[in-house]
């Protein structure tokens, strides 16, 4: 299956069609790809030889989860590789919640991949004239700043590549040196490097910075941009390593909405029912890659929910867009309520000297869930203690379940900066532990 001119990311040709006319095209596409994916025996089990009917057929057919993913990919197994893996990559997903999972990809598709990440930078802001610090992690199989760093090139900027290791006093001296007036991370760093420099009482600023990997909190936002003097956020773009960039930003999107790349991505959004979601309401993503091959990703359950978004964009871009609600697992049960993170972390932004670095840690021994938010700070003092533990609960619904017995009573952690469980390789936070076994 060769790579065809539909592939050009910059065309739009597809998004611009009539609706019935571009799901016809699309069926066209899925069905050569159901084609060829059955050259890997993990397909060959599980995908009939018949063309699809319709697109709406194809929730018919399997999902692709992270276990069968590790499974039947390299070093386990082979099932989804369509041939000898040559003439490519292989990068480590996951990790943060979970094990790694081995992703193949073709030079050809490695490269595209790399200019629909351009497509999302340049719509979002992104210059030939900025001087860019990328630091995301690299080695060890991590894509995040090889992939970043081809995007650039794309684009024409400057690049830094400094990666996610690099020493705060090394960092601010290459800031200085090289003017860096933009820098690419995730929030995590970003939130770090701007807690050190309060702590030693250094200055430091960033007109743009560029996010992804995880949410990005308003109270963070403001927080970031009073610290290290940001004038403009934007999105890496919606992607993940196990699929490539699914979507990408505009001027005109707010957080967590994005376009969809029409032509190159089937994207599934299913309610509780596991019937397609009508726009605005919510539901569970299934990813479909259009265009890889070596190592084919047809309904692959992304972990992530969201909802189609039925108004067209002001930029007037005519690419169907959606909006990413968070992880499936990003909200967690306390009693009979439910909570996200970042209601947490608009209560944790109003207190002063604590971080915006926070773990919710949830269990349950023989009574009432309880609940202990830790938060990294740099005064951890009884005082600091007492102005978390009144903002967090002020909650209103949590405070009712503390009331009702449902919930212990709340409690905090400050901690010394650095000190929460971070991803290795990516430095990401994960913001919820569970400890409660089965979720309910």
């Amino acid at each position: 299956m060769s790579t065809a001119p539909w592939l050009i990311p910059f065309s739009g040709q597809v998004a611009a069609l009539p609706a019935a006319e571009r799901d016809a095209r699309l069926l066209r596409r899925l069905n050569a790809l159901l084609r060829h994916a059955r050259r890997a025996s993990y397909y060959r089990e599980r995908i009939p030889a018949r063309p699809l009917p319709a697109l709406e057929a194809l929730i018919e057919l399997p999902v692709l989860d992270r276990t069968a993913f590790r499974e039947h990919a390299p070093p386990a197994g082979h099932g989804l590789l369509t041939r000898p893996p040559t003439h490519c990559y292989c990068f480590a997903s996951g990790g943060t919640t979970d094990q790694p999972r081995y992703v193949y990809r073709s030079h050809r598709e490695n490269a595209l991949n790399c200019r629909l990440l351009a497509k999302g930078l340049a719509l979002g802001g992104l210059r030939a004239d900025h001087v860019v610090a990328n630091l995301l992690a690299a080695g060890e199989l991590w894509a995040g700043m090889w992939v970043f760093d081809k995007a650039m090139e794309y684009v024409g900027s400057t690049i830094l590549p400094l990666g996610s290791a690099v020493e705060p006093e090394l960092l601010i001296r290459y800031l200085h040196d090289f003017r860096v007036d933009a820098a690419i991370c995730v929030p995590s760093q970003a939130l770090a490097l701007a807690e050190w420099a309060a702590r030693e009482g250094r200055e430091l600023r960033l007109p743009r910075l560029i996010t992804g990997g995880e949410p990005l909190y308003p109270a963070a936002r403001r927080r970031l941009a009073d610290a290290l003097g940001v004038e403009a956020f934007q999105s890496t773009g919606y992607a993940a390593n196990e699929t490539g960039v699914i979507g990408y930003p505009c001027p005109h999107s707010p957080e967590g909405t994005f376009h969809l790349h029409e032509g190159l991505f089937h994207l599934e959004i299913l309610g509780e029912e596991g019937t397609p979601a009508a726009p605005g309401e919510p539901g569970s993503f299934r990813v479909t890659n259009l265009y890889r091959t070596l190592m084919p990703i047809i309904r692959y359950v992304i972990g992530d929910i969201g909802s189609w978004l039925d108004e067209p964009c002001p930029c007037g871009d005519p690419a169907r867009r959606f909006r990413l609600l968070g992880r499936d697992g990003a909200r967690v049960r306390l009693g009979t309520s439910f909570f996200y993170p970042d209601q947490f972390a608009e209560r944790i932004g109003t207190v002063e000297g604590v971080s915006m670095l926070f773990r919710l840690v949830i269990d349950q021994a023989t009574g009432p869930d309880r609940l202990t938010v830790e938060v990294e700070a740099n005064r951890r003092d009884a005082a600091t203690a007492a102005r978390l533990l009144a903002a967090v609960g002020g909650l209103r619904d949590l405070a009712w379940e503390i009331d009702a017995g449902y919930v212990a009573p709340l409690e905090v952690r400050l901690l010394a900066p650095g000190e929460l469980p971070r991803n290795r390789r990516t430095g990401k936070l994960n913001p919820i532990d569970d400890r409660r076994g089965e979720p309910r």
